[in-house]
């Protein structure tokens, strides 16, 4: 018996859960037109004003504080113009997630150099690197991963950064090469293709590419204002982004996408739509690329066919309709994976997964869809439907709705 999840089967409740969020964040939005320099500054001061409030009313920090992800997106929509509001609220010594430290964060990102020296004496005069290791991380520009290649190095035998917890065991660097691998552009692999976590073969290979451009950068190959604050918000840690490059609908976004697409796992054609390579492939997709397209529907007959189902509606539109419709059918459902196919116990309750998350989907996508989903043999019915509808139902046209 085959004990693997089906994706499919939990369709329903990520596609709500993938399409809710987005727009989420909207107060830190890409502006359409030119940027509100003396809002966004306001905004920030009024972060760490409510970051000073938090402390007074709660000193021991039991609960969250305020979002410092406001903080990255204002840095990544202002950029170099935020610096001096930046620096009134920055404060050393403290962690990434609480708004002074991501100030800090955000200033050695826009290449500050008092603030990189800060981060560079606390990585290497606290134990374990303290909370500069994950400020720097946060960063992730090539200013701040040479401090943190340059600390690994010089601890590589350093066994001592082993803490051990108990029932698990902390050790500042793996943290660096797990935090840093998604960030390369190269970073050292295993032949599988995976990133290594061998720390010698990590020091082979800084000493190979110290000085050379270390991560993607994409908003310098765009004109438009608007996409290239999008690239930024990316460039930021935000990969939502990549999803709002797609909807723009400019084809002008198309070879920094297309770079985007050689980030990740090489091996899988079709990447799952959290990560950079699966979002990229699909903004393509939704951008007309007609192979990326075709892998998206290749993956509507795997078992894993929920990321397909949720790049399809992101797609949207009559082709991205008739995909869903065809894999409906189930002429090729599971045809390349005869061990799902063959499993006796499991295979009804993947095809019904497979189906009903594509019945769904379809109800969101055609105006006056057929009240059957969701109920026994909606799927026939569906195709019945489609069948004497197609050449008249309306498709939903979908408002612009910013992912990030």
């Amino acid at each position: 018996m085959l004990n693997r999840p089906s994706n499919c089967v939990r369709g329903v409740l990520f596609l709500a859960f993938f399409f809710i969020t987005a727009g989420r964040a909207s107060a830190q939005t890409c502006p359409r037109g030119e940027v509100n320099e003396a809002e966004l500054i306001a905004r920030i001061t009024q972060a760490g004003n409510q970051f000073a409030q938090f402390r007074l009313d709660d000193p021991y920090h039991s609960s969250p504080g305020p979002d410092r992800n406001v903080i990255y997106r204002l840095a990544a929509i202002g950029g170099n113009a935020l610096i001096p509001a930046l620096r009134r609220i920055s404060k050393p010594g403290m962690p990434e997630n609480d708004i002074p430290g991501a100030a800090q964060t955000s200033l050695a990102r826009l290449g500050d150099k008092e603030v990189l020296q800060q981060l560079e004496q606390e990585t290497n005069g606290t134990q374990h690197g303290g909370w500069a290791t994950g400020k720097l991380l946060r960063a992730a520009d090539d200013k701040s991963i040479a401090i943190l290649m340059t600390f690994l190095v010089a601890h590589l035998s350093d066994n001592s950064l082993y803490v051990n917890m108990g029932d698990y065991g902390s050790d500042v660097r793996y943290t660096i090469i797990n935090g840093l691998a998604p960030a390369l552009q190269n970073p050292p692999t295993e032949p599988s293709g995976i990133p290594t976590v061998t720390l010698e073969k990590w020091a082979a290979w800084w000493a190979q590419n110290e000085g050379k451009p270390l991560t993607i950068m994409i908003n310098r190959d765009l004109q438009d204002p608007y996409l290239q604050c999008l690239a930024r918000k990316f460039e930021w840690g935000f990969s939502e982004a990549i999803l709002d490059l797609g909807a723009a609908g400019n084809s002008q976004a198309i070879p920094a996408l297309r770079k985007l697409t050689q980030m990740g796992d090489q091996r899988l054609r079709a990447p799952g739509i959290n990560t950079v390579r699966g979002r990229a492939q699909a903004a393509l997709a939704k951008l007309g690329g007609p192979d990326e397209f075709n892998a998206i529907a290749d993956e509507l007959e795997s078992p894993g066919c929920l990321d397909a189902v949720t790049k399809m509606q992101y797609i949207g539109g009559g082709k991205a309709v008739e995909a869903l419709i065809e894999s409906l059918k189930g002429a090729n459902y599971l045809s390349e994976y005869p061990d799902y196919k063959n499993d006796g116990r499991n295979a009804p309750r993947i095809k019904l997964g497979h189906d009903q998350a594509i019945t769904n989907t379809l109800a969101k996508m055609v105006v006056s869809p057929p009240e059957i989903t969701g109920k026994p043999g909606s799927r026939k019915m569906w195709l019945a439907w489609w069948a004497k509808n197609r050449e008249t139902a309306p498709i939903i046209q979908q408002p612009y709705v910013a992912y990030e």
